[in-house]
């Protein structure tokens, strides 16, 4: 497992940095890389070479590729100098049989040699401790400088839908790509890990992601405590309680089937009361989707799967669904603003007075960044955005990746002994338990946390009665 400090993902010098380990992520056109690298790069700060790209800025004027692609091709230039893409392809699928094969064979002998050694040269330059390479052809090129693969995958039909939505994209064309790449089947079997992203939702293809991070992460080593640089602050029963801003969302449920579907409400009785109650009866008795235990960790995912559900039976599109589910979480975010804990942003005035260089959010829940913690705060991550929740490591690999610092100057801060004291604890960073709210997690935590916690002393953990109390201990710890 890999035992290294994030310090070296983003701020050690190259000199002083281990060689970070190389993840390739590959799959056939329409697949969704663009969904996984993008997930990777916004949310754990992975650098990322892309093959595609890397082919543009060698077409590009002046580009390495120019010169030797026009002598093997002919006339593949555009009026400014650079290869024209649409040219050169017409001339490569134009050809039958053996002789597009042989060309294709000469294309990739010019092209191929110049990307490795762009993406070569990029890796090299890396001081983190993952780099990602964006590579369709993976496999087929060869995997020479690559420590772990990562295929992404969907179903054939839903890849040709994507796929012929492309500009400029025909069957034919698409079938000459496809013959030149693996079949999707083959990649798979050949590749570390699998990301399949076929599933309407996107949460599950964040799900399992946020499962490789993990895997290629470890366990991070327990270095002595360095002075605290970030806070990350859980959200429910931390900075506002938690029920109030989920019951005035409640409230305002059946106004919102009304508006997104109209149909449900009519069935379920004029008023309110009665639409909450048919909600919930059909919620009891509608049928789980196999995809549910993929989406645990993602509250509005899993509230989409229902408002789905409620909008086919009602006769709506599924777009309905989507919507009625997004206005939930408006709702429910919008109310925590009124309940804002007093001391709320005056904690993090202080932290940031004291020089803590970044403040953040954490949560499992679904609240997503707004009102005045929104607009004071330098990210807002929930369990949904990530991947995973907590206690697993990817929630608080992701803090560290937003905050630029190793495990160890991070501080966590929440309620719960479980997901947020040992969680943060076990990654390796700080962490303080506040107790304002009467929470229910820490009476199901148990004895065993309790037990385990003991083990950190006073340099890594903390209990405070408010989260007044909080910038106290990160004095202490900077």
């Amino acid at each position: 497992m890999l035992r290294v400090s994030l310090m070296a993902t983003l701020t050690a010098a190259a000199s002083l940095s281990p060689k970070p380990r190389v993840l390739g992520v590959t799959g056939g056109i329409a697949m969704g890389k663009s969904t996984i690298t993008s997930l990777l790069q916004n949310v754990y700060r992975i650098p990322f070479h892309d093959a595609d790209q890397c082919v543009r800025r060698l077409y590009a004027k002046g580009g390495p590729a120019v010169a030797p692609v026009a002598a093997a091709f002919g006339d593949v230039l555009s009026e400014d100098g650079a290869i024209d893409r649409a040219k050169l392809g017409a001339k490569l699928t134009h050809l039958e049989g053996a002789a597009r094969t042989k060309a294709f064979e000469r294309l990739d002998a010019i092209v191929h040699p110049l990307v490795r050694k762009e993406r070569e040269r990029f890796v090299r330059d890396q001081t983190c401790w993952l780099v990602g390479v964006d590579i369709p052809l993976l496999f087929e090129t060869g995997a020479e400088g690559i420590d772990h693969t990562v295929a992404v995958s969907c179903g054939r039909d839903e890849q040709r839908r994507r796929a012929l939505k492309r500009e400029g994209m025909t069957p034919a064309k698409l079938d000459a790509i496809l013959g030149r790449q693996l079949a999707d089947e083959d990649r798979v079997a050949r590749a570390d890990f699998v990301v399949e992203t076929d599933c309407y939702d996107k949460a599950r293809a964040r799900g399992q992601a946020a499962a490789v991070v993990e895997e290629l992460w470890g366990a991070s080593s327990l270095d002595e405590a360095a002075p605290c640089r970030a806070v990350s602050f859980d959200l429910d029963n931390t900075l506002w309680p938690t029920w109030p801003p989920i019951a005035e969302a409640k409230n305002a449920l059946p106004s919102l089937i009304r508006a997104h579907v109209p149909g449900a409400a009519a069935a379920f009785g004029a008023e309110d009361d009665d639409i909450l109650k048919g909600l919930a009866a059909f919620e009891r008795d509608r049928p789980i989707l196999d995809m549910e235990k993929d989406v645990r960790h993602d509250i509005t995912a899993r509230r989409r799967v229902v408002y789905r559900q409620l909008a086919e039976k009602y006769g709506e599109p599924v777009s309905n669904g989507d919507a009625l589910a997004a206005a939930y979480e408006d709702a429910r975010s919008e109310a925590t603003d009124a309940h804002l804990d007093g001391d709320a942003l005056a904690c993090v005035a202080s932290l940031r007075a004291m020089g803590v260089e970044t403040v953040g959010a954490l949560t499992n829940g679904n609240a997503h960044a707004c009102g005045r913690l929104g607009a004071v705060l330098d990210y807002w991550l929930t369990a949904g955005d990530v991947g995973a929740a907590k206690p697993r490591a990817p929630p608080f690999l992701a803090a560290c990746a937003q905050s630029r610092c190793a495990p160890s100057e991070l501080v966590h801060v929440g309620d719960s002994l479980a997901d947020d004291a040992l969680g943060a604890l076990e990654f390796g960073a700080r962490a303080i338990q506040v107790r304002r709210y009467d929470s229910e997690k820490e009476r199901d935590d148990g004895e065993d946390v309790r037990r385990r916690l003991e083990a950190y002393g006073a340099d890594r953990f903390a209990r405070v009665d408010s989260v007044a109390d909080v910038p106290k201990i990160i004095a202490r710890w900077r």
